[in-house]
């Protein structure tokens, strides 16, 4: 009948709203992490030797030698 099928098109419908909101959510999350990703490689590209570089681990910054944070 036309109702069944209005309600079989309807969740389909429902589904894919859903699974695009999802995948924007995840998409823009990428974004986030790329763009911070770019920034700390381009302020590790201007560090010299000298440079002390501290870590964020929970609410404590740690210091750390600058080639264990390169390969972090």
């Amino acid at each position: 009948s036309l109702d069944a099928r209005l309600q079989v098109a309807t969740f389909k419908y429902q589904k894919i709203k859903t699974d695009l909101y999802n995948a924007v959510k995840v998409r823009q999350k990428l974004d986030a992490q790329l763009l911070e990703n770019e920034q700390v490689k381009k302020e590790f590209s201007q560090l010299d030797p000298s440079n002390t570089v501290y870590k964020l681990i929970g609410p404590v910054l740690v210091q750390q030698d600058q080639a264990g944070a390169k390969s972090n």
